[in-house]
C-alpha cells in the first residue's frame, strides 16, 4: 500500500451510466482501481503518493511501482488496444518532493524520474509544489478525465 492517492471525480458522467459499468464487471472487480478499498472504488486514481520521513527512497520506489504496476495492470484489462496512460507519483522523502511518472514500456511499467518538484522546508519551496500540484489538477481534468470516460465507459469527449 501507499500512502495517500489523488482521485478523479469524473466530469459529467451520468451515475446510472456509471453505476451500469459498475454492475458489469464481475463481482470482485467492481472498481476502477486496483483495489476495491470503499472510499476509492468509484473514483480512479490520478496521483499516488508515498511518503518516508526516514528517507529511504529505494523502498518508496518499490511501493510505488508495485501500487502501479497493480493499477496498470487493472486498468489493462478494460483497455483492450495500446498502452495504458502514464500516471504521475510522487516520492516525499522528509521534505523533498520528487515527480516520477508510471510509463506503460509494453512488458513493463517504469517509473520515470521527472523532476524534484518542491519542498515543505521554504516558503519558496512550498510555493513551486503548489504550482506543480495544480498543473497535475489541470492534467487530471483536461486529459485523464477524457481518458477515463473514453476508456471506462466508452464515452466521447463533448
Amino acid at each position: 500500500m501507499i500512502d495517500f492517492v489523488g482521485c478523479l471525480i469524473p466530469q459529467s458522467v451520468p451515475d446510472d451510466t456509471f453505476s451500469a459499468w459498475m454492475r458489469e464487471q464481475p463481482h470482485y472487480l467492481r472498481t476502477v482501481n486496483q483495489t476495491s478499498y470503499p472510499p476509492i472504488s468509484r473514483t480512479p486514481t490520478v496521483i499516488s503518493i508515498e511518503v518516508k520521513l526516514d528517507g529511504d527512497e529505494d523502498e518508496a520506489l518499490m511501493q510505488l511501482g508495485v501500487w502501479l504496476s497493480s493499477w496498470h495492470n487493472r486498468v489493462g484489462l478494460l483497455q483492450k488496444n495500446g498502452p495504458v496512460i502514464s500516471l504521475p507519483a510522487i516520492i516525499v522523502l522528509r521534505h523533498e518532493w520528487t515527480l516520477y511518472l508510471a510509463v506503460d514500456v509494453g512488458k513493463s511499467i517504469d517509473l520515470v524520474y521527472i523532476a524534484d518538484i518542491g519542498n515543505t522546508r521554504s516558503l519558496e519551496g512550498t510555493y513551486r509544489l503548489l504550482a506543480v500540484l495544480r498543473r497535475i489538477g489541470d492534467w487530471s481534468l483536461t486529459t485523464f478525465n477524457p481518458w477515463f470516460k473514453h476508456t471506462f465507459l466508452g464515452l466521447k469527449e463533448e
